[in-house]
Protein backbone atom coordinates (compact mmCIF):
# COMPACT_ATOMS: atom_id res chain seq x y z
CA UNK A 1 0.00 0.00 0.00
CA UNK A 2 2.51 2.55 0.93
CA UNK A 3 4.78 1.80 -2.12
CA UNK A 4 1.60 1.79 -4.44
CA UNK A 5 1.20 5.17 -3.00
CA UNK A 6 4.85 6.59 -3.14
CA UNK A 7 4.52 5.10 -6.62
CA UNK A 8 2.05 6.72 -8.31
CA UNK A 9 3.25 10.47 -5.99
CA UNK A 10 6.69 9.95 -7.96
CA UNK A 11 4.21 8.88 -11.59
CA UNK A 12 2.68 12.42 -11.00
CA UNK A 13 5.98 14.50 -9.75
CA UNK A 14 7.48 13.13 -13.09
CA UNK A 15 4.85 13.96 -15.18
CA UNK A 16 4.61 17.27 -14.17
CA UNK A 17 8.23 17.86 -14.69
CA UNK A 18 8.95 18.24 -10.77
CA UNK A 19 11.03 15.40 -10.27
CA UNK A 20 13.72 13.75 -12.74
CA UNK A 21 12.82 10.56 -14.40
CA UNK A 22 16.26 8.81 -13.60
CA UNK A 23 15.52 9.20 -9.99
CA UNK A 24 12.21 8.29 -9.61
CA UNK A 25 13.40 5.25 -7.30
CA UNK A 26 14.98 7.56 -5.18
CA UNK A 27 11.66 9.65 -4.92
CA UNK A 28 9.44 6.54 -4.43
CA UNK A 29 11.77 5.41 -1.36
CA UNK A 30 11.98 9.42 0.13
CA UNK A 31 8.14 9.33 0.07
CA UNK A 32 7.75 5.53 1.12
CA UNK A 33 9.88 6.95 4.58
CA UNK A 34 7.17 9.78 4.63
CA UNK A 35 4.24 8.23 4.05
CA UNK A 36 5.47 5.55 6.99
CA UNK A 37 6.66 8.03 9.07
CA UNK A 38 3.24 10.17 8.85
CA UNK A 39 0.95 6.87 9.64
CA UNK A 40 3.50 6.29 12.98
CA UNK A 41 2.62 9.53 14.08
CA UNK A 42 -0.55 9.38 13.59
CA UNK A 43 -1.32 6.10 15.12
CA UNK A 44 0.72 7.27 18.11
CA UNK A 45 -1.65 10.54 18.67
CA UNK A 46 -4.59 8.88 17.88
CA UNK A 47 -3.76 6.22 20.86
CA UNK A 48 -2.55 9.09 22.86
CA UNK A 49 -6.03 11.01 22.41
CA UNK A 50 -7.74 7.55 22.67
CA UNK A 51 -6.72 6.89 26.25
CA UNK A 52 -6.67 10.37 27.44
CA UNK A 53 -3.10 11.46 27.09
CA UNK A 54 -2.28 13.93 24.32
CA UNK A 55 0.47 15.07 25.64
CA UNK A 56 2.56 11.65 26.67
CA UNK A 57 2.14 11.43 22.80
CA UNK A 58 3.42 14.33 21.60
CA UNK A 59 6.55 14.23 24.10
CA UNK A 60 6.91 10.83 22.62
CA UNK A 61 7.12 11.51 19.89
CA UNK A 62 9.26 14.55 20.35
CA UNK A 63 11.83 13.07 22.62
CA UNK A 64 11.99 9.49 20.19
CA UNK A 65 12.68 10.85 16.96
CA UNK A 66 15.57 13.56 18.78
CA UNK A 67 16.52 11.31 20.33
CA UNK A 68 16.26 7.93 17.43
CA UNK A 69 18.27 10.50 14.87
CA UNK A 70 21.66 10.07 17.02
CA UNK A 71 21.59 6.40 18.79
CA UNK A 72 20.26 4.31 15.79
CA UNK A 73 18.29 1.50 16.90
CA UNK A 74 15.85 -1.17 15.11
CA UNK A 75 15.24 -1.47 11.41
CA UNK A 76 12.30 -3.24 10.27
CA UNK A 77 12.43 -5.32 7.86
CA UNK A 78 8.47 -3.90 6.43
CA UNK A 79 6.88 -1.06 7.27
CA UNK A 80 3.96 -2.36 8.81
CA UNK A 81 6.65 -4.25 11.51
CA UNK A 82 8.15 -0.77 12.07
CA UNK A 83 5.27 1.18 13.03
CA UNK A 84 3.86 -2.19 15.00
CA UNK A 85 7.30 -1.64 16.82
CA UNK A 86 6.77 1.90 17.20
CA UNK A 87 3.15 1.83 18.43
CA UNK A 88 4.18 -1.10 21.00
CA UNK A 89 7.41 0.97 22.45
CA UNK A 90 5.22 3.60 23.11
CA UNK A 91 2.59 1.22 24.81
CA UNK A 92 5.25 0.14 26.99
CA UNK A 93 6.61 3.65 27.99
CA UNK A 94 3.31 4.81 28.60
CA UNK A 95 2.23 1.44 30.51
CA UNK A 96 5.67 1.46 32.38
CA UNK A 97 4.96 5.47 33.61
CA UNK A 98 1.12 4.81 34.66
CA UNK A 99 1.98 1.98 36.44
CA UNK A 100 4.82 3.37 38.24
CA UNK A 101 2.78 7.27 38.90
CA UNK A 102 -0.20 4.72 40.13
CA UNK A 103 2.21 2.73 42.46
CA UNK A 104 4.09 6.26 44.03
CA UNK A 105 7.81 4.99 41.79
CA UNK A 106 9.24 7.68 41.56
CA UNK A 107 12.83 6.76 42.04
CA UNK A 108 11.52 3.60 40.32
CA UNK A 109 11.45 6.40 37.13
CA UNK A 110 14.90 7.97 38.03
CA UNK A 111 16.66 4.66 37.98
CA UNK A 112 14.82 3.64 34.91
CA UNK A 113 15.52 6.82 32.96
CA UNK A 114 19.21 6.99 34.22
CA UNK A 115 19.44 3.24 33.36
CA UNK A 116 18.21 4.30 29.68
CA UNK A 117 20.42 7.16 29.44
CA UNK A 118 23.67 5.04 29.99
CA UNK A 119 22.85 2.18 28.28
CA UNK A 120 22.46 5.11 25.14
CA UNK A 121 25.57 6.98 26.13
CA UNK A 122 27.87 3.90 26.10
CA UNK A 123 26.36 1.89 22.60
CA UNK A 124 25.15 4.31 20.59
CA UNK A 125 25.20 4.60 18.11
CA UNK A 126 23.84 1.42 17.23
CA UNK A 127 24.43 -0.53 13.82
CA UNK A 128 21.55 -2.55 12.04
CA UNK A 129 22.13 -4.24 8.88
CA UNK A 130 19.36 -2.73 7.24
CA UNK A 131 20.80 0.54 7.88
CA UNK A 132 24.68 0.28 8.47
CA UNK A 133 26.72 3.41 10.25
CA UNK A 134 29.13 5.80 8.17
CA UNK A 135 31.98 5.41 10.46
CA UNK A 136 33.05 9.38 9.95
CA UNK A 137 29.84 10.15 11.15
CA UNK A 138 30.23 7.78 14.59
CA UNK A 139 32.94 10.32 15.79
CA UNK A 140 31.21 13.35 14.53
CA UNK A 141 27.92 12.40 16.46
CA UNK A 142 29.54 11.11 19.92
CA UNK A 143 29.20 14.71 21.41
CA UNK A 144 26.26 15.86 19.38
CA UNK A 145 24.89 12.28 21.00
CA UNK A 146 25.71 12.79 24.40
CA UNK A 147 24.34 16.90 24.71
CA UNK A 148 20.68 15.23 23.17
CA UNK A 149 20.28 12.53 25.59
Amino acid sequence: MIHTIAQKTADIFCRQNVADEEKKEIYIYGIELLVSSLIGAVLILGISIGIGKIWSGVVFLSVFILVRQYTGGYHADTYVRCNAAFVLTYLLTVGIWIFCRVHDLKVAVWFILLGAYIIMAVLAPVENKNKPLDLSLIHISEPTRLRCI
